[in-house]
Formats: C-alpha cells, sequence, structure tokens
C-alpha cells in the first residue's frame, strides 16, 4: 500500500535528534540559520519507544480495535505465521502483544469493517499459500481467523476500501506473480470472487485514491519489472478501465496519489527517481488537468521506501515519510508548490549569481524570452509548453525565496520493514508506527510527532 493514514487522524518525552545536513555558504549567518533549523526538526519528534513482536515483522496497520477511540496496532510476523496485536493503553503507550495465527510467511495486513457489524477486522496476506486471511473482531478487540481466499500469486500489499459504492469493504492486492487482485466482498465478509487486473510483471504496491476528482475511487500499481506504474480508472461499479501505463523514470517499488500542490488535482510520487542517483530520488507527475500529467520530474531527497503522504509539521502542505538507508525513517518536508527541492531562480541573482534570493523582473523577462516553448528551464508547471501556467506559477512565488528545508533522517537500529501513519495519543498530530527486525527478532518502534506540543 503504500503505507497509508490509518482511520484516525493520528512516550517519551525526551527530545529526539533528527540528524540533518543542511546545505548552505559558509559563514556566521549561515551557521546561525543552520543552528536554527536543526533546532526546529530536533523539537518535531520523540524518542523512538520499542514494542517487542514475533520474527521477521513485514507489516504493520493501525486502527481502533476495542471502540476506545484510541487507535491499536498489528503487526505481521513473516517467520512466526502469526499477527501480534498491541492495545493502545489509551496514552499513545501500548500493552504487551497477543498473538492470531495466520497462513504461511504472512506479509501484510490492512484493517477495517469486513462484515459491517461496527467493529473494525483485519486482512492479512499470506504471501507462500497466495491467500488472505479474514480476522474478524468480537467488538472488544479479539480477532480470529474465520477463513481464506485465494489471491494472485505472491501478494505482497493490501488495501481495503470500498470501490463498488455498495458499502462493503474490498480488497485491492498487489501480487509479483500475477499483476492486481480484486476481491469484492459480498457484504458479510466473504470474498467469493477473484478478479485480476493486468498491470505487468513484479506488482509490489497498490494505491487507491479519486485521481480524476469525479467520485470513483482509482487504482495506481507500482512495479519492479518493465512496466513500472499502471493506473486504472474505476467507474464506483467495481469495473476499472484498461491501464494507462504512465512514462517513468525508473522502475519503482512504491508510489502514491495525493494533491501535493493544493489544486485540487492528485500528483503521484514514485521512488522510482532518476537512476543517474542510483535510486536516491523520487519522481513527481503533476497533474496539470484531468488525467493529463506532466513528464515526471526526479527530486534527489535519499533512497526512500515505503512511502507515505502527510502534513507532520502542521502547515497544511503533504510532507513524505519513505524507509530510508540504514535502518532510517526520512521526512521529506514539502513546499505549498509541490516540489521538494526548494523553488529556484530563472536567473540567479544571489551572491556570485549562484544563490537563492528573489524572484523579480530578470525571471519574469526570461520567462517571456522561452514563451510558447517547451524550454524546460521556464517550464515551470511544467506541461510541457510555456504559456499562462507558467506565468501564474511565477507570480505566485514572487519575491524573496524561501530557504530549502533538508529531509530529517530519524536513524533507527532496527531492520526496516514497513510503517504507517496514525495520531497514536490524538493530540491532533500525525505520529509514525513501524514494524522491523531480523529472523530472530522483531519490534513495534512509535515515533511521536511534538508538531502540537512546540
Amino acid at each position: 500500500m503504500g503505507p497509508r493514514i490509518a482511520p484516525h487522524t493520528r512516550l517519551s518525552k525526551t527530545v529526539y535528534l533528527a540528524f540533518i545536513t543542511v546545505s548552505i555558504p559558509l559563514g556566521g549567518d549561515a551557521i546561525a540559520r543552520a543552528s536554527e533549523q536543526s533546532s526546529q526538526e530536533k523539537a518535531l519528534f520523540s524518542a523512538p519507544v520499542m514494542y517487542p513482536v514475533g520474527r521477521l515483522p513485514q507489516g504493520v496497520a493501525a486502527s481502533d480495535l476495542n471502540g476506545d477511540d484510541y487507535p491499536d496496532v498489528l503487526a505481521v510476523n513473516d517467520l512466526d505465521g502469526d499477527v501480534s496485536i498491541l492495545l493502545n493503553a489509551g496514552d499513545g503507550t501500548f500493552l504487551p502483544e497477543s498473538r492470531v495465527s495466520v497462513g504461511l510467511r504472512p506479509s501484510k495486513a490492512d484493517m477495517a469493517d469486513l462484515d459491517g457489524d461496527g467493529d473494525i477486522d483485519a486482512a492479512v496476506l499470506n504471501k507462500l499459500e497466495s491467500t488472505m486471511s479474514v480476522l474478524l473482531n468480537d467488538g472488544n478487540g479479539l480477532l480470529t481467523e474465520v477463513a481464506r481466499y485465494p489471491t494472485g500469486a505472491l501478494p505482497t500489499d493490501i488495501e481495503l476500501v470500498d470501490v463498488n459504492s455498495d458499502n462493503a469493504i474490498d480488497a485491492i492486492i498487489a501480487n509479483l506473480g500475477t499483476g492486481v487482485s480484486l476481491l469484492l466482498n459480498s457484504g458479510n465478509g466473504a470474498f467469493p470472487e477473484l478478479t485480476i487486473l493486468n498491470s505487468g510483471s513484479m506488482t509490489t504496491s497498490v494505491c487507491i485514491e479519486d485521481i480524476e476528482g469525479d467520485g470513483d475511487l482509482d487504482i495506481l500499481a507500482s512495479s519492479a519489472g518493465l512496466i513500472a506504474l499502471s493506473l486504472f480508472i474505476g467507474d464506483g461499479a467495481g469495473n476499472f478501465d484498461e491501464p494507462i501505463f504512465l512514462p517513468s523514470i525508473n522502475t519503482a517499488s512504491v508510489s502514491i496519489m495525493t494533491d501535493l500542490n493544493g489544486d485540487g488535482l492528485a500528483e503521484i510520487v514514485s521512488n522510482g527517481g532518476d537512476v543517474s542517483n542510483q535510486g536516491n530520488s523520487i519522481a513527481v507527475w503533476t497533474q496539470f488537468s484531468s488525467l493529463q500529467f506532466t513528464s515526471p520530474r526526479s527530486f534527489a531527497v535519499g533512497g526512500i521506501s515505503e512511502m507515505t503522504a502527510a502534513d507532520f509539521d502542521l502547515d497544511g502542505v503533504m510532507d513524505l515519510v519513505g524507509e530510508g538507508e540504514l535502518n532510517s525513517i526520512v521526512v521529506v518536508w514539502g513546499d505549498p508548490h509541490g516540489t521538494y527541492s526548494g523553488w529556484q531562480n530563472l536567473i540567479p541573482d544571489g551572491p556570485g549569481g549562484a544563490g537563492r534570493a528573489t524572484i523579480n523582473g530578470f525571471d519574469l523577462s526570461e520567462l517571456l524570452l522561452q514563451w510558447d516553448t517547451s524550454n524546460a528551464s521556464a517550464d515551470l508547471l511544467p506541461d510541457n509548453l510555456v504559456n499562462g501556467r507558467d506565468l501564474a506559477t511565477l507570480l505566485a512565488h514572487w519575491g524573496p525565496i524561501e530557504e530549502y528545508r533538508p529531509p530529517a533522517t530519524l536513524p533507527l537500529n532496527v531492520p526496516s520493514a514497513q510503517h504507517c501513519v496514525i495520531d497514536v495519543d490524538l493530540d491532533g498530530d500525525l505520529d509514525i508506527v513501524r514494524a522491523g527486525g531480523n529472523s530472530e527478532s522483531g519490534f513495534l518502534v512509535v515515533i511521536q510527532s511534538l508538531a502540537n506540543r512546540r
């Protein structure tokens, strides 16, 4: 799924030191700015708190299982063939785990009310069995496996959502062997029919969103194969058009759809960035009209996977969180214009002609010189043509340029697997819940945001 925000909006009080790199010119003022920015990043997250779970956890999901309004957590234990259930103590900390057995080599899970009784249930993918276990809730947080249903070959990701508008939650599954599986819910938590959507080989993740704004849910599938991104447009009745294959920069293990620039149209963000950056980048497709996308732009932010979009610093702009290199979590700060590299002058006018200073008449003149061309330097939207859209974008940035905010890296001494984003203590800001471990042990790691406490 690309991990996502669970049905809620999302303990140690020790301040977590988020190590970041700030690339700015040397000098006293630069050092002062770096110190101030570093202090702001450090104050945004708490120290990680770890809870034991099973061996080699591969997936994590969160929702309120016992009706107390606080989100509880489910971790999928690959080598143990079960899931760990950790109930929230009511303050953002978690009680010791309980276990529920599922199938062979479980990989990912999602949570929703599958049988329509008002309680949150779970669906767990069993990778080597190519099945989905359905776990129903007794209303007090006790889950029991009631059935297993065939999926495609080697299921790797799942999202639970109503795609046919019958008020029953369906399952959308990515399969390494057979594309995307659609399992429609019969209304009581049973999934008797399986439909396969062709997304090419090596499908690794799915994301569900209404990308064209017509009220119907669509599917974006990511692949490690030759076809990196496949977009299936839904009709709201459970039917999907033939896929739109998006041109990609590189193969993508995970992609998400979210509105980055606040224009009401969802963008596509993938970890399949520029191959020249050796995978250490993301790619962004900007939607400038209904289902009309720009060519992908690559932003070097470091190698990340398992991306989620969420507003961590409460500035009204979507940020990205992903599994980073060397067992870390990386938070990439968004800006109001849907970029992750900061805004640049068309005509540099900083110190020595190479800094970020002010968008002014020099930049306007350069844009007008390139009017009605496809010149990339002035195609600011971009939509492959320099026109009034680019002029409006330039005018929106008029004046001093805000300083670029580098990604925050949160080092963790636990091998990475998957995370989700949710408000574990109901304080109004979003926290990170991460599963990870190895063949001998596993941990649930909780990193709380302190955005509402600054």
